[in-house]
């Protein structure tokens, strides 16, 4: 496996400009999620009001592994 990520290291340090294009296309800008949102959908999913629950576990669902360690 580091065979292979050394390769493609030095694919993309010798064709800059294809690497950059590449990665713009396939890379995510990183999300952040405010905890106090965060904390408040959780607390939301303990709710007595059903749509309360269930916008809440819609939110968490939506941010994946954002809100996974949460």
């Amino acid at each position: 496996m580091a065979a292979k990520a050394y390769q493609a290291m030095n694919e993309y340090t010798s064709s800059p400009k294809q690497a950059v294009a590449f990665l713009k296309e396939n890379l995510q800008h990183a999300r952040a999620v405010d905890p106090r949102f965060m904390t408040q959908l959780i607390f939301d999913l303990d709710s007595d009001q059903f749509p309360s629950t269930q916008k809440a576990a819609q939110e968490l669902e939506n941010l994946g592994d954002l809100a996974e360690s949460a």
